[in-house]
């Protein structure tokens, strides 16, 4: 009898964080650690700005076997005076993705845009890096100004202008 291995699928799954478990808030917060996140992206911060604002912490990850591969913050943030928003993340100065490939990246963007409709948000705002991974600028498609401002209900995945790169200090 000739062994075969069995298939490994490298196919991404992608989620809805769960962040009133405290083992994938854990695996999240080293994930962003692992890679140079900033406080804004963290897990903890979206907690406490849920407790402080009472806008709801969400958060989306994309996985591979199991193995966490990306990360997007968000803050569903709701006013009477500007609407709905998902922001990445909500009263802070960056946030953003957090992901290795570009598939990623895009596939956490238009995640965040079919959640922005399921919460009847006017619009997904991103602050951070405006690169993918491999150093390349973002896709037009990703580039586009938010929703709310166009008057129209198509939801776009943007990033805000102005991000300084993140400082990670290494041992």
């Amino acid at each position: 009898m000739v062994g075969m291995n069995a298939p490994i699928s490298n196919k991404a799954s992608i989620r809805q964080a769960d962040l009133g478990d405290a083992e994938e808030v854990a695996r999240i917060e080293r994930f962003v650690a692992r890679h140079c996140g900033s406080v804004f992206q963290r897990p903890l911060w979206l907690l406490a700005i849920e407790r402080g604002t009472a806008n709801d912490a969400l958060g989306l990850v994309i996985e591979r076997a199991g193995d966490l591969q990306g990360w997007l913050p968000l803050t569903d943030v709701h006013s009477p005076l500007f609407g709905r928003a998902l922001v990445s993340s909500g009263f802070g100065v960056d946030g953003g993705v957090l992901a290795e490939r570009e598939e990623d990246v895009s596939g956490l963007c238009h995640a965040a845009e079919e959640l922005a409709n399921r919460r009847a948000a006017s619009s997904v705002e991103l602050r951070g890096d405006r690169r993918l991974p491999s150093g390349a600028p973002l896709p037009e498609s990703m580039q586009v100004l938010p929703a709310i401002l166009q008057r129209t209900t198509r939801h776009s995945c943007w990033p805000s202008r102005g991000r300084r790169e993140p400082r990670c200090a290494r041992a």
